[in-house]
């Protein structure tokens, strides 16, 4: 037993056919069987999967963390939306990666290479740069939530203008000469 839809899609190229035979003649048609045959058309295209995911789907991206991270090279990766609290993330490098909105709160990124990261929106509470290289990383005002920047390079890395003066007054920042400088502090 033929269904409704399918024996309406069985009709249809006779319709198609039928009414852009009978108004070829006519110019006033013109549009309306253009539109016709492209609607008619894509009935019959085959509709595939969507393959990208916007915002992520990648790498560590959306991901609960649980396991050390110290000592490795995860250039380029992407740890957006990540839960990926109290880890060791020391003595590696994450150059480029994106860890936008990411939950870090209380892990260590101690010696650390970010150079370039993005940490927009990331949560930092509690989260230790010591020693890290933060050059050309870019922060929101979740940057004022680290607990530690000391000898942190952040050499133009983007902060917002509000947060360089916050920054400038901790002990962590004052502490070191580098770090200072390189955010820059009066």
């Amino acid at each position: 037993q033929i269904g409704t839809l399918e024996m309406a899609y069985r009709k249809l190229p006779v319709l198609l056919v039928t009414f852009l035979f009978f108004s070829v003649a006519h110019p006033c048609f013109l549009a309306v069987r253009r539109g016709m045959l492209a609607t008619g058309l894509a009935l019959f295209v085959p509709v595939q999967n969507a393959r990208a995911i916007s915002g992520g789907g990648k790498d560590y991206a959306s991901s609960t963390l649980t396991s050390s991270f110290k000592g490795g090279k995860y250039d380029k990766k992407d740890f957006s939306g990540c839960i990926a609290n109290n880890l060791d993330f020391s003595e590696s490098t994450f150059r480029g990666c994106r860890f936008y909105k990411a939950d870090l709160g209380g892990s260590d990124f101690s010696k650390s290479d970010l150079t370039g990261a993005s940490l927009e929106g990331a949560n930092l509470e509690d989260v230790s740069f010591e020693n890290a290289n933060l050059e050309g990383a870019y922060f929101t005002n979740t940057i004022l939530q680290a607990k530690n920047l000391k000898g942190a390079i952040l050499t133009e890395a983007l902060l917002p203008s509000d947060a360089i003066q916050k920054l400038c007054e901790r002990e962590d920042v004052l502490a070191s000469e580098a770090t200072k400088e390189s955010i820059p502090c009066p």
